[in-house]
């Protein structure tokens, strides 16, 4: 597309980023002259200081009123409206129609120039006098790096690190590490050697004071832990805090919670006041313990950041390069802070807290240059492991047979009790290709629209009934209005009642004011585990959407299944303990396969240009519609895109046999990909500052999930759902708990490197999933495992929650 046709949808009831409490709008417009941008995935890039034409539109009640707003420049994620870079009151505008049968839009243009200094930015069209009110934000704009303004966003970011200010301190290293990022590899416009040069003393002179800070300044998360062991800081078991660090293997006391004030009421007897002494120092140590992983962290960003452009690392003096270097190995990846030494954090991995940085498949490949070593054995072993041990938890014939026949004995059951019309239909792990044998059995009840309507009402007048007279019904019969929510909530009351009638059905439970309403009962002739939903498009849609993955080649579901066992082996799979869910960790397989495996053995098949029938990645037809939106079942007012590319499973079909051959360039096994996937990660991910995305096919900036959709910034993993964007996945992580999963990618990577048979594990394999120890002694999770025998344990192991 031209930079002319370039633009963004504002917040409007079709926009999946609608922010919420926000007033519907159009259309949102980022012209600029040829040459001066270039327009990239996430949005447009620009220089500094570049001249922006900012188009506006937003729907007015009235063409004679105002439409009183104003358009701000902000820091991409910036968490409130009061501090812009800059800011202009819309004063020259016009008004209309933009189709007959349309709404009066007031629109105008509003110049801009782009910011000196690096970084992501967005403009937000804000409401007047209060500027609370967000009406729509624009797509990020990316202002590069060049050469010939690197010193003075040097200059610029040199004086916030001399400041005394923490918070100065925190966006001038940020700035830094985008800058060193981003700077350009060569020299694209004519700078001095003496302009260089001092590039590279103000940039040595950052290094020296952000570690300067590290060291005097930020005494870092490490004394916290001292304080723990010594008794000082105490935190609350019921109510970790999610910023906390926890000490994998430290004792938890039950104290003042410190995520909260002390309730003075909750206080009482002669030692009330210092127990709420006690728990303001809490508070404040969990404040300082959260200031310095944030300095922590944003000063590995910088460091990092230097050592993977040699450009940058080139500007820098040699001792600079030496701070760096020795600053890196101090680094622990677990707990996210630097440590006062090498010997101190090598002796906390020599106790199993922490594993060494290692390498990935094809870095291991070529310094083992087709020897014969440890983990070249290790792959070879978990393959045949692997292909041994799957055909006894791939679901077969009798597991979809099993699972059909019951589906039609409820069915049967709730049309002659409930319904002449009810169908059910399965989803979830009975129905994607991803579930174990013991999977339990989804289903979701659904009715026409005028059974609903019908039912609703007849619902809605026997309640009435039995607490109006005759006069009084028949007053109110007319006035009687459904909504779908009730109806639906309606629904789900009867069949739970009739299934609690049912000689088939057992332990019968029903959840009618969940968000999902919900009957969970047990069916005895088939022993399965049942649950019942009404109005579920989103699941059923879901399940269709991972079958589809699962379809396109065999490898995504062994490794999937791999993940799983592993998971569940090792007690990281339970969200109702703060860990991540078995579908968590489907998606993470998903993305790792779309968007770290080179070459790709998977598109994303929500975008329909990411799904290829040759290598230049051409659409698969040109009357594929992105947009499939349909109101949000549960959510009034919020739309969800039900699009993605369907996948026949038919190997005559052109485009299916396509997409398999497209898989096929990826030429890794099982094993080569689950080795991928554990140290991807254990040692790349970023969590910080991007979340896992199946929806795009690569990862998106937390930033822009804040921008969009209010996510709360953390360094913990987060996964964007497919169907619904500003929801995370991950969300039950709790910080302990997201280092806890941290660490198990890591042994498992390290177990790939390493392993060597003995009496706790006959194969790699079996290695993996050896059963974890409670959490209280997971601080010896590599040293004491035991190894039960695989077989032994399969048929647990493979169960669904």
């Amino acid at each position: 597309r031209t930079l002319s046709e370039t633009y963004c949808k504002f917040a409007d009831p079709t926009n999946e980023t609608r922010r919420q409490g926000t007033t519907p709008s159009r259309t949102y417009r980022l012209n600029l002259s040829p040459g001066e941008a270039q327009w990239a995935a996430g949005g447009l890039r620009v220089k500094p200081k570049t001249y922006i034409n900012v188009d506006w539109e937003k729907s007015v009640a009235d063409a004679a009123l105002a439409p009183r707003v104003m358009i701000g420049l902000f820091r991409l994620g910036a968490p409130t409206n009061e501090s812009p870079i800059v800011t202009k009151t819309v004063h020259r505008y016009s008004t209309g129609r933009v189709s007959p049968a349309g709404p009066v839009v007031a629109q105008g243009r509003v110049p801009f120039f782009a910011p000196r200094s690096a970084g992501i930015f967005v403009f937000r069209l804000l409401d007047i006098p209060v500027s609370t009110k967000v009406y729509a934000v624009s797509v990020p704009l990316h202002v590069q790096v060049s050469w010939d303004g690197l010193l003075p966003m040097l200059d610029q970011s040199l004086e916030q690190l001399a400041t005394f200010g923490r918070g100065s301190k925190l966006g001038a290293l940020a700035h830094l590490a985008h800058v060193c990022e981003c700077l350009p590899a060569t020299e694209t416009s004519i700078v001095t050697g003496d302009v260089l040069a001092t590039c590279g003393d103000r940039l040595s002179r950052c290094v020296g004071l952000a570690d300067d800070s590290l060291s005097k300044h930020i005494p870092g998360p490490s004394t916290i832990h001292h304080a723990r062991r010594e008794g000082l800081l105490q935190l609350h078991e019921g109510k970790t805090d999610n910023d906390g660090c926890m000490q994998p293997g430290s004792r938890r006391d039950t104290s003042v919670s410190p995520s909260k004030p002390c309730d003075d009421e909750a206080i009482q007897g002669p030692t009330a006041a210092l127990d709420k002494s006690n728990g303001e120092k809490v508070k404040n140590r969990t404040l300082d313990v959260r200031k310095a992983r944030d300095f922590h962290t944003v000063a590995r960003k910088f460091f990092l950041a230097l050592e993977r452009n040699p450009a940058a690392m080139a500007l820098i003096s040699g001792p600079s390069v030496a701070l760096i270097k020795a600053r890196s190995e101090t680094w622990c990846s677990i707990l996210e802070e630097f440590w006062p030494d090498k010997a101190l954090l090598d002796e906390f991995r020599v106790r199993g807290h922490a594993y060494a940085p290692s390498h990935d498949h094809a870095t291991m490949m070529v310094l083992h240059d087709g020897k014969e070593t440890s983990y070249t054995k290790n792959i070879a072993d978990l393959d045949r492991s692997a292909k041994h041990a799957f055909p006894a938890v791939f679901p077969n014939g009798d597991f979809f047979e099993l699972r059909d026949l019951t589906l039609r004995r409820i069915e049967d059951y709730l049309r002659g009790t409930v319904h002449p019309t009810v169908t059910l239909q399965i989803f979830g792990s009975s129905a994607n290709l991803f579930g174990f044998l013991g999977a339990d059995l989804d289903m979701c009840a659904n009715v026409p629209l005028s059974a609903l309507t019908e039912f609703a009402n007849a619902t809605a007048m026997q309640e009435l009934s039995a607490k109006m007279t005759n006069d009084c019904r028949q007053a109110v019969q007319p006035q009687i209005s459904w909504r779908p929510q009730m109806s639906w909530r309606h629904l789900i009351r009867v069949i739970g009642d009739v299934l609690q009638r049912h000689q088939s059905a057992r332990n019968v439970a029903i959840r009618d004011t969940a968000r999902v309403p919900i009957v969970l009962f047990a069916e005895r002739e088939s022993g399965l585990e049942c649950d019942v939903s009404t109005h579920n498009p989103l699941a059923l849609r879901n399940t269709q959407l991972l079958r589809a993955y699962a379809l396109i080649d065999w490898r995504v579901r062994a490794v999937a299944y791999l993940v799983k066992l592993w998971a569940k082996a090792r007690q990281i799979n339970s969200p109702t303990e703060g860990t991540l869910s078995s579908y968590g960790y489907i998606l993470c397989v998903i993305f790792f396969l779309q968007a770290i495996a080179d070459p790709p053995l998977l598109p994303s098949l929500q975008v329909a240009h990411h799904v290829s029938i040759d290598h230049e990645c051409r659409r698969l037809t040109s009357e594929i519609s992105e947009n499939e939106f349909s109101d949000h079942p549960f959510d009034p007012g919020k739309k969800v895109n039900l699009f993605f590319y369907p996948v026949s499973g038919n190997p005559k079909d052109p485009a299916f046999a396509k997409l398999r051959s497209n898989a096929k360039r990826n030429a890794l096994t099982v094993a080569e990909l689950a080795a991928g996937f554990f140290y991807y990660f254990a040692w790349r991910f970023d969590a910080q500052s991007i979340a896992v995305s199946v929806r795009v096919g690569h990862p998106v900036l937390k930033a822009l999930k804040q921008e969009h959709a209010h996510w709360q910034v953390t360094s913990r993993l987060a996964i964007e759902d497919p169907f619904e964007p500003w929801y995370d996945v991950a969300h039950v992580l709790k910080q302990h708990k997201h280092q806890r999963i941290r660490l198990e990618f890591m042994r498992a990577h390290d177990i790939l490197c390493h392993f060597r048979p003995d009496a706790r594990a006959k194969d790699v394999l079996q290695a993996l999933l050896l059963p974890s120890e409670d959490s209280t002694t997971q601080s010896q999770l590599h040293p004491k495992d035991s190894a039960p025998d695989l077989g032994v344990d399969r048929e647990e192991i493979c169960k669904e929650d």
